[in-house]
């Protein structure tokens, strides 16, 4: 619609000019001037190219070398206008007065370099066109595939060199899923109902977590692990997510247990040479993977640390102590 919208312009301007020209000079003096005679014909030729460009773009390559051309040849263009304005010019213009004209090895000099500086420009320009749509592609897929594994923000910043994430020590909130049942589910489904369920199972969890201004979730089989920062809406942002989650598996027979903890880990950007990703790693992290693994079907588990940091209210709430590993003493849970 863009290319129209040019072509249109092209010929609205000389169709401006025309008229406020007779408007001043009668129509007599405007159509027997060749300097109008070539405005006219140059615009004409250039909205053409561009609507062809429009409608058949496959040739962009040959259309901006041709487009290339036309402009350098209103140097020659010109250069014969003012000419045959001249004493010494052709008195009658004719074909062949037109044709033994460009003739004159200076005129042929003349018209041949203005048509082959045009080739040279178009097909340079044409050349970085294509480069330039190429670049396009592979950033669209870069982005696409780092998107897999980092947010925007994350891979913006590493593409303008600014240190985003560094290695830490921070407090984050931690939260573990996982579908319950999910490996007795499996052995009696295809492997293509298996990957339809966990891509629309992951899909979700990841809108869910990212509105709630999470950190992208890693998913590994069925567990979904993620980290957020504290704040006053995050239990009902939280709840929101074990809502969606379980209305969705519902269809399925399963559920999802969530355990949430909270505590100091280690963040950043972990990894081999050939693969890292940004990361926490820590005994909170453990903890809350313990904690989702004691999570009932449905469940929403906080640690003491958790409702402590998000200053929720414990009272009301089913409390229960869970055995950790690594922990010397029984780990105080609630169920919201």
């Amino acid at each position: 619609m863009s290319l129209w919208r040019n072509a249109l312009f092209l010929l609205i301007t000389p169709a401006a000019y025309t008229l406020t020209d007779v408007a001043f000079e009668g129509w007599f003096s405007f159509e027997h001037s060749l300097y109008h005679i070539i405005y006219w014909t140059f615009s004409l030729s250039l909205a053409l190219l561009i609507l062809w460009r429009s409608v058949q773009p496959s040739l962009l390559y040959t259309q901006t070398v041709l487009m290339s051309i036309l402009r350098t040849l209103l140097f020659p263009a010109l250069y014969l206008a003012v000419e045959i304005n001249s004493p010494e010019g052709i008195q009658v213009f004719t074909v062949p007065s037109f044709l033994a004209y460009w003739g004159a090895p200076g005129h042929a000099y003349i018209l041949a370099g203005s048509i082959i500086f045009g080739l040279l420009i178009g097909i340079s320009e044409a050349t970085n066109n294509r480069s330039f749509a190429l670049l396009q592609i592979l950033s669209k897929k870069l982005h696409e595939l780092t998107g897999w594994s980092f947010d925007d923000a994350f891979a913006e910043a590493k593409i303008s060199d600014k240190p985003l994430i560094c290695n830490q020590r921070v407090s984050k909130v931690i939260l573990f899923m996982d579908i319950r049942g999910f490996t007795k589910w499996s052995e009696a489904h295809s492997l293509d109902e298996i990957i339809e369920m966990l891509n629309f199972y992951y899909e979700t969890a990841e809108q869910d977590v990212l509105q709630a201004c999470g950190h992208k979730p890693k998913f590994t089989g069925d567990d979904v692990m993620t980290w957020f920062e504290p704040s006053d809406n995050l239990l009902e942002r939280l709840q929101n997510l074990l809502l969606v989650i379980t209305s969705q598996l519902q269809s399925h027979g399963l559920s999802v247990g969530i355990g949430v903890h909270f505590g100091e880990v280690v963040e950043g950007f972990m990894g081999s040479k050939t693969s890292k990703l940004v990361t926490i790693n820590g005994d909170p992290v453990n903890t809350a993977a313990r904690m989702c693994s004691a999570a009932l079907l449905g469940e929403l588990l906080l640690s003491e640390s958790a409702c402590n940091i998000l200053s929720l209210k414990t009272e009301g709430h089913a409390m229960r102590e869970i055995i950790a590993k690594g922990k010397q003493n029984p780990l105080k849970v609630f169920s919201f």
